[in-house]
């Protein structure tokens, strides 16, 4: 597989990976293509340093990729749809793709472990990635959670309506990005006005029994939180599990000392992993977690520290050694100043690196930097001005 052969996790058919879907994606595909049939190599070009072309998650390039995206982009214009779609390719097959990059440590630049194995869990309880689904504290939440409306004696009729229209307006958007008939959702908007209308307001569980009768896949449209789902009788889920491979563990390793974490902590579970990968039964990411808990060191916390990059000093002539690290010495250092983190939004990025450019950045360097912002700004985890940064410092700029 080509070493800049990348799949979406969050939404395959973003090529570009800037949040939608569109022509521009499906001509990066079509010129990839063409490129891989010419012989031509597919490094990464000085304007893109990655795209993820890998659209049906085959772990190869061909017209299927391009296609997959013209699909979903004709889908779109055919039902005069402007909001969000579901993706075509298939959930389990975006699963095994995702698995198979996190074991071999080919995730896309700007992807942790963490937030692919978000994905995989979203996915995993019928959740869709793409439409802004997550799970939460174990539940699934879509783009818009739909939930039982609360109708108390004490509301107005006025909060009542606009209760209705929120529920009305989160099922057609949800429907609609499945390319469900205009005719079935304006049939189940009128059965969900009827019901509050009548004085019998209906909840999830009556609008997803209307919508079977509709022949409307529900399971798949309109996957039941999980709460809901233990009610059933209770079975043993099958749980693909993230395994920690020798290039996971390295990046685990890498991580904890960023992280800052004491040298005890990271020979004893470097041991331990190694000496399950060398028995042929490596441990799970969450046994690794787990462990790394009972040693006192809490990856929930510590898993998103960007590492600490050493600015040159202002006076530092070149050609000189580099100064010392301060991390040798930081027992003797000042507690540094709380402030408060100015996260890099869409807005703040779009004026940011036009700035960058014209104060002489690399093209190569501002597209590193541009696709890492923007990835990180695609799964809501925006990077703070200070990350930022200290990532221009590390790549040279």
């Amino acid at each position: 597989m080509a070493g800049d052969l990348y799949h979406n996790f969050s939404m395959p058919e973003d090529v570009d990976a800037n949040g939608s879907v569109t022509p521009i994606d499906a001509l990066i595909a079509i010129d990839r293509i063409n490129r891989s049939v010419a012989g031509e190599s597919l490094a990464p070009s000085s304007q893109v340093d990655t795209v993820m072309v890998d659209v049906n998650a085959d772990e190869s390039i061909s017209p299927l990729d391009a296609l997959a995206v013209i699909d979903i982009l004709n889908s779109r214009s055919a039902n005069g749809q402007s909001g969000s779609l579901a993706s075509r390719v298939q959930p389990d097959l975006r699963m095994a793709r995702i698995q198979r990059a996190v074991e071999d440590n080919t995730l896309p630049p700007g992807w942790t472990i963490d937030q692919a194995q978000a994905i995989l869990e979203t996915l995993r309880v019928g959740g869709r990635p793409e439409l802004g689904d997550s799970v939460v504290n174990g539940s699934l939440r879509w783009m818009r959670d739909v939930i039982s409306l609360p109708y108390d004696d004490g509301q107005s009729s006025k909060d009542d309506a606009r209760q209705v229209e929120s529920l009305i307006a989160a099922v057609s958007e949800r429907l609609a990005a499945f390319n469900v008939s205009s005719e079935v959702i304006s049939d189940i908007s009128v059965f969900i006005r009827d019901g509050s209308s009548t004085g019998s307001p209906v909840d999830q569980s009556q609008v997803r029994e209307r919508l079977a009768e509709l022949g409307v896949d529900v399971d798949t449209i309109m996957p039941q939180p999980k709460s809901d789902i233990d009610l059933v009788e209770p079975q043993d889920p099958v749980v693909e599990q993230i395994l920690v491979t020798a290039p996971i563990l390295e990046s685990i390793v890498e991580r904890l000392n960023y992280a800052g974490a004491a040298r005890e902590i990271i020979d004893t579970i470097s041991k331990e992993c190694s000496d399950a990968i060398d028995a042929g039964a490596p441990l799970g990411f969450e046994q690794v977690q787990t462990r790394l808990g009972q040693l006192g060191f809490s990856w929930e916390t510590f898993s998103y520290i960007v590492p600490e990059v050493l600015p040159p000093a202002m006076d530092q002539e070149p050609g000189q050694p580099p100064r010392q690290d301060p991390r040798d010495d930081r027992n003797d250092r000042p507690e540094p100043p709380i402030v408060t983190a100015v996260m890099v939004t869409r807005p703040v990025a779009d004026s940011l690196l036009p700035r960058l450019a014209e104060s002489g950045v690399s093209e190569k360097i501002l597209a590193i930097l541009s696709r890492e912002i923007y990835d990180a700004i695609a799964i809501d985890r925006p990077l703070s001005m200070l990350q930022v940064r200290l990532r221009l410092v590390e790549l040279g700029g």
